[in-house]
């Protein structure tokens, strides 16, 4: 996944972020304030992924590991963690019948030539 398809899919959680938290300050709900902010943060993670080119993003990557490595290695093995999840996630496999599954099981007669 590209540059661009992160930075879209930042824009399309900010979306729902923001939609979340018009929905909450309707109903009322002190959350709402920080629900919109959090799009916001990832709004600004949409842009800054857009505006920067590959080397200054590895730039920025070293510096903040030099600077805060152990946050950084936290946020390595979250951001693995949730990739692993991602990957592993696969549509549920549709179920077989017992019949099926006999006759899968079942080897095939072996035509020997003799009738």
């Amino acid at each position: 996944m590209g540059r661009e398809e992160v930075a879209g899919q930042l824009e399309a959680v900010s979306r729902a972020f923001r939609t979340s938290a018009e929905q909450l300050r309707t109903e009322g709900q002190s959350s709402g304030p920080y629900v919109a902010k959090i799009g916001e943060q990832a709004d600004r993670a949409a842009r800054y992924l857009r505006e920067r080119d590959a080397a200054a993003l590895t730039e920025d990557a070293s510096t903040f590991a030099r600077a805060k490595p152990a946050l950084f290695l936290g946020g390595c093995a979250l951001a693995g963690f949730a990739i692993g999840r991602f990957l592993t996630a696969s549509p549920p496999k549709p179920e077989t019948s017992a019949i099926e599954r006999r006759s899968a099981q079942v080897p095939a007669p072996i035509d020997d030539g003799e009738r």
